[in-house]
């Protein structure tokens, strides 16, 4: 996945980032991804806003928006949907969409509910979602060194930020009678459905961040986007 193909990627998911914006979230130079967006609008795969400063870019329309209609649900029972497939979909239509498909070299894992998490494989990355009542409370990512964030921080109200945890006690339309710091990862454990995309590490970082980024923008989860990561 080239530097090209992530920042489209991000503007599918957010229309109208900046140069800076785009630098700051892909961790490149600003020169790097001013020449980047240069190339992505002379290729006509995005536009510019110059009357706005700093400028901002927005995806031309069609092919990834079409790509990810393609994952729309299928007619499953409520609460029993088939994201397994769904996911797959989407994995294939935007990968596609951006000229390199991934055929290969993941595998997707429904844990169900209630789950019994997972350790990261060795030589793998993960993307991970945890669904409750049909809703998608959270999707996140973890590199190939990033067993704890992927296994065990989102189970636990201590430590680490921006985990499940913590939001779900900081959050008071999910409170529960009896749900305290102590008892939230067991809570997680048996009320939430558990799905989890492997990655063998060589498909490389980029290739992760888009498929974490493609299923924000498909499914919107409760606990993702800088309003509600807390």
């Amino acid at each position: 996945m080239t530097v090209g193909d992530l920042i489209l990627a991000h503007l599918i998911v957010r229309p109208g980032l900046s140069t800076r914006e785009l630098s700051d979230l892909l961790g490149k130079r600003f020169q790097h991804i001013n020449n980047e967006c240069g190339a992505l609008e002379n290729a006509q795969r995005i536009w510019v806003d110059r009357s706005q400063r700093p400028y901002r870019f927005y995806p031309l329309e069609g092919e990834l928006e079409a790509a990810l209609a393609d994952a729309s649900p299928r007619a499953v029972p409520a609460g029993d949907a088939d994201y397994p497939a769904q996911f797959e979909r989407v994995i294939r239509g935007v990968t596609t969409a951006l000229g390199r498909e991934i055929d290969g070299g993941y595998e997707i894992v429904d844990r169900g509910r209630p789950h019994a998490p997972k350790p990261l494989p060795r030589g793998r990355m993960g993307v991970y979602a945890f669904l409750y009542n049909d809703e998608f409370l959270k999707i996140g990512k973890a590199g190939p060194r990033s067993n704890a964030r992927f296994f065990s921080q989102h189970y636990q109200a201590q430590g680490a930020q921006s985990t499940l945890a913590k939001s779900l006690l900081a959050d008071e339309a999910m409170a529960r009678p009896g749900l305290t710091a102590e008892n939230v990862g067991e809570w997680i454990r048996q009320n939430t459905r558990r799905i989890d995309i492997l990655l063998d590490e060589r498909l490389g970082v980029f290739a992760l961040e888009l498929i974490e980024a493609a299923l924000h923008y498909r499914y919107e989860p409760r606990y993702e986007g800088f309003k509600s990561q807390r």
